[in-house]
């Protein structure tokens, strides 16, 4: 770039080239991927458009470094790793912890990005905002979707909240391989939930921290890998460094940023099935209203489609309501 004091000694037709070649510079490297992101602006409507448009730029960055082959060569097929049942077979059957048994296996969470286009984020399943009442569901996000999900809790009508709440229902253990969430299932059906029955978050988060040293010893036992399932069920090795194994109540509080007052609760409920009249009231007392003149964003969690995690949400928003009634108001009701 030229210096304003070096553009003060340049002449009027040295200047109006100058002006031009900004100008080409602009439409050489905005022109198209601007328009074509400004025209799906347009169609999507999305409640806050700045913040939609920066995430679709930088999805559709096409400045973005790219591979090219020498002439002649192409470019190599990624191949799995193949594992034979054998060896499947004898990893699981080596396990006797009391978490990580012979009978369960860790499978990676389906990723993706939120279909609520306001926040096209990645790493974020189902993300979606009431930012009139500061509350949001998401499913079970990756570090950097939880990092996306806090960032968009600080957005909204009622301006940055004091504090950010997020509420974890989900009852089954989770640890965080690799900045992404694997779930403990059943290893004869990776693809149910499988709850477990605890009493409150601190049993939960006992257990995680159990399965997190259970985790860590076979990956040592192992020479730096970890047998899991990903996405499709599919058997995998997945390389680990030692100590890179996070639990939800370790690694979701990592994304929040500097100075911002966090609190992770986890509170586990069915992932199916109605709520129990116990399992309200233990709702009810973990949303509690903020002391007045307080301000809060509650961000509630679990797997993806968990029935009750509405149920929740909506708690979440009349308590919010109800926390900011004035005093002899009558209570608000929702239709």
């Amino acid at each position: 770039p030229i210096s304003s004091i070096a553009m003060s000694e340049m002449s009027e037709s040295e200047l109006l080239m100058e002006e031009q070649r900004r100008r080409q510079y602009a439409h050489d490297l905005l022109n198209g991927c601007l328009k074509r992101g400004l025209a799906e602006l347009c169609q999507e409507k999305p409640a806050e458009p700045v913040r939609w448009l920066a995430h679709w730029l930088l999805a559709n960055n096409p400045n973005k470094p790219k591979v090219v082959m020498p002439a002649g060569k192409a470019p190599p097929i990624p191949t799995k790793q193949t594992i034979s049942r054998d060896e499947i077979d004898a990893v699981f059957a080596s396990r006797s912890g009391h978490t990580l048994s012979s009978h369960v296996t860790l499978v990676a969470e389906t990723s993706g990005r939120s279909e609520y286009m306001a926040y096209p984020m990645p790493g974020a399943p189902g993300f979606l905002k009431a930012p009139q009442f500061s509350a949001g569901l998401v499913g079970q996000s990756s570090i950097e979707g939880c990092k996306h999900v806090i960032e968009a809790m600080q957005q909204g009508q009622g301006g940055v909240p004091e504090a950010v709440v997020w509420v974890s229902i989900r009852s089954e253990m989770v640890v965080y391989l690799q900045g992404e969430p694997y779930v403990l299932r059943a290893l004869a059906h990776p693809d149910e939930p499988f709850d477990r029955h605890v009493d409150d978050g601190e049993e939960l988060a006992d257990l995680e921290d159990e399965l997190k040293a259970e985790v860590e010893e076979e990956i040592r036992r192992q020479r730096g890998r970890l047998l899991v399932h990903d996405s499709s069920f599919q058997a995998r090795w997945l390389s680990l460094e030692d100590g890179s194994v996070r639990t939800p109540h370790e690694a979701i509080p990592h994304a929040t940023p500097p100075h911002q007052p966090f609190l992770y609760r986890p509170l586990p409920l069915p992932s199916s099935g109605p709520l129990s009249r116990e399992e309200i009231v233990h709702v009810l007392s973990v949303l509690s209203p903020p002391s007045h003149g307080s301000s809060r964003a509650v961000v509630i969690a679990s797997v993806y489609g968990c029935s009750c995690k509405p149920l929740v949400a909506l708690t979440a928003c009349m308590s919010e309501r109800v926390g900011h009634a004035e005093e002899g108001a009558p209570l608000p009701r929702d239709t």
